[in-house]
């Protein structure tokens, strides 16, 4: 008998978005699995908080559901969900400052370890050494970085989601790469780890 629908993963993402827009509870929740763990892992980024990351998750996608008929560009779904997420952040972001300037809130939150711990231990303290460092960097230049570098986007997509030209998305992930390779440069474990992986090195500045 032939299957109603195709495999979840040969389906057209805009097949899914138009029948999500219908009000499909079905390809709606494909497009929650599809993006739940990447707007996941780009709120721990950005908040340092697996907790809020998770509070997160949901608020973007309440607002990724109540917009999606807005959307120009079916087959630019993903872009569309990380720019909600990327505003979502910002807006958290800037809610913190302000308690920390009433003295509402603390300064605490660290990056979560890895979703996954790879088996070999040279590669999780490379992880956890990168984790700390992308932490020193600027909230918009960490998850540009980590759009780039960690989820394979390409640049178009890095420069949508974040709401940037190309030429300013290219500025940031350069000087985000700078100010990394800054601080791990010198360290015996992180620096040949990122170079192997064609990401950080003094020939790529």
């Amino acid at each position: 008998m032939r299957a109603p629908f195709p495999a979840p993963e040969t389906r057209p993402e805009a097949e899914i978005v138009a029948a999500a827009i219908q009000g499909s509870s079905r390809d709606a929740l494909e497009l929650w699995d599809r993006y739940a763990p990447l707007v996941r892992r780009l709120m721990a980024r950005g908040l340092g908080s697996r907790a809020d990351a998770d509070d997160g998750v949901q608020d973007v996608f309440i607002k990724v559901f109540r917009s999606l008929p807005s959307l120009r560009q079916a087959e630019s779904i993903r872009s569309y969900v990380v720019a909600i997420t990327m505003t979502t952040i910002r807006t958290e972001l800037r809610k913190r400052r302000l308690r920390r300037l009433w003295g509402l809130e603390s300064q605490g939150g660290t990056l979560p370890e890895p979703p996954t711990a790879p088996s070999d231990v040279g590669v999780r303290l490379a992880l956890k050494r990168l984790e700390a460092a992308l932490d020193m960097l600027k909230p918009d230049d960490r998850i540009a970085f980590c759009l780039r570098h960690v989820e394979a986007m390409e640049l178009t997509e890095v420069a949508s989601a974040m709401g940037w030209s190309l030429a300013s998305t290219k500025r940031y992930l350069t000087r985000a790469k700078q100010r990394l390779w800054v601080l791990v440069g010198k360290d015996p474990v992180l620096a040949p780890y990122l170079e192997s992986a064609g990401v950080v090195g003094k020939e790529r500045l």
